[in-house]
């Protein structure tokens, strides 16, 4: 996906479970603001998905909204939303999506729902990758107390001169204190002895 989210032009959308009129609308808006369309079938979605930079779907259609959640590929989705039920927004809710727009699709708004779902795609993708990464280091935060309890009794080291010479012996490697952590408990006979020569 592109990192400019203001700049539709040349985006190519796919659209999903749309009917005639609607997908007709938004082939014609697409066209005026310089985007592509592709017409999806929910079945192969999996397959036709790589071809576009978002999906557009209506939340109407039977053959999307009969379970929980759809298998959505990871992309920005906008769903089209008709009947506000409460059961049919709580399962638009659980699809994840990036933005919406009511029908009928009428001449505006696509711009302004493409534009947003972009810009939410993106923030969400970063703070899933931040949350991603925050887990495997709090994980890997037991083999550093770890680390440093094998270097407290190994050296005999106060807390601090532990982790301070962890942190430095990592630094030496190249490696966060959490990667050389996990090697130092994993092999800690081999790896204090080579650190008892330093």
């Amino acid at each position: 996906m592109r990192k400019d989210t203001w700049r539709v032009r040349g985006l190519s959308l796919g659209l999903v479970g749309c009917d005639e009129q609607t997908a007709q609308n938004l082939e014609q808006q697409c066209l005026r603001l310089g985007m592509k369309t592709r017409r999806l079938v929910a079945s192969s979605l999996d397959n036709d998905s790589a071809q576009v930079d978002a999906l557009i779907f209506d939340s109407d259609n039977p053959d999307l909204n009969g379970g929980d959640a759809f298998p959505w590929p990871v992309l920005p989705r906008i769903a089209l939303l008709g009947n506000e039920t409460p059961s049919r927004l709580q399962w638009v809710i659980a699809q994840g999506i990036d933005g919406h727009m009511r029908k009928p699709v009428r001449y505006d708004g696509l711009l302004t729902a493409v534009s947003l779902a972009l810009h939410n795609w993106q923030h969400r993708q970063l703070l899933e990758a931040s949350v991603q990464k925050m887990e495997e280091r709090l994980k890997a935060r037991r083999f550093v107390f770890s680390a440093q309890l094998l270097l407290m009794r190994h050296f005999t080291l106060d807390e601090n001169s532990a982790y301070s010479r962890l942190r430095t012996l990592a630094m030496e490697q190249q490696k966060t204190v959490e990667q050389f952590s996990i090697e130092l408990v994993s092999q800690s006979e081999i790896q204090l002895g080579a650190l008892s020569g330093k």
